[in-house]
Order: C-alpha cells, then structure tokens, then sequence
C-alpha cells in the first residue's frame, strides 16, 4: 500500500496480462495467476468475436469454458487468440491473454499463455480505470 498497489491491479509481462492483485499490505502484495484454479476472467475469442471465461488450470494452461456460442463450429483459422473481454470491470479490454491452436492434437479447449508462468521474473502491476480511458 506504501506504493499504491490496490486490489484488483493487473500484473503483466511485457504487455501480456498473467494476473491481479487480491491482497495489499503496507510493503508486500499477493497476486492471483491467470493460471490458478481460482482464476476465473471475461474473455473474447478472436477472429471469431466469441465471448467466454477463462478458467486456471493449476497448470501452465488455461481452459475455455461458458462459451455462449460453440466456438469450434465457427473456426475460421487455425490459431485463436484471447484476449480480456473488458466485462464485469476486472481487466480494461484487449489485453493479449493467450491462444488455442487448433489441430488434431488439441481437440480440448485448452488456452497456451503467451507468458510462461513458471519463468517471471519482473512484471509490471498496472491500474485500468474502467471508462476513464487509462
């Protein structure tokens, strides 16, 4: 809190969204990986303008779920890209997330981050003011 760090902050590597802020003291704060269990986030499938949320796996992966469309009907190409939805005010939207490539091989909905967890060393906490166009 002495550096202004609130709850609910984004954490990036590079320009790639990995997490947020869930707990603040005065000299330290705790952060929650898009790839923990509890992660849950809005996101949009692109090119295909899909709506979902991403859930953590517990691993170096993420998984699509509540779709409300079924995206794999719609695939257009074989790589998909996620990004952050902008909904429920969590995360301003657009900020690159991941990306389902589609083949044979991976006929699940698993999501590969383009950050790997298990290598930060240095990310940046951010602050999106929702509508204030930060």
């Amino acid at each position: 809190s002495k550096d202004n760090v609130k709850i609910g902050m984004a954490i990036v590597d590079k320009s790639y969204l990995v997490g947020k802020i869930i707990e603040v003291n005065y000299t330290n704060s705790r952060a929650l990986l898009l790839s923990d269990l509890n992660s849950k986030i809005p996101v949009l499938l692109e090119p295909m303008d899909i709506h979902a949320v991403l859930s953590g796996t517990g691993k170096n992966f993420g998984a699509i779920e509540y779709t409300k469309d079924e995206y794999k009907k719609k695939l257009t190409s074989n790589e998909i890209i996620v990004y952050t939805s902008g909904y429920g005010g969590l995360f301003k939207p657009g900020l690159p997330v991941g990306k389902i490539i589609t083949n044979d091989l991976n006929k699940d909905n698993k999501v590969s981050f383009f950050s790997d967890f298990r290598q930060l060393d240095y990310v940046k906490i951010i602050s999106y003011e929702i509508g204030s166009g930060n």
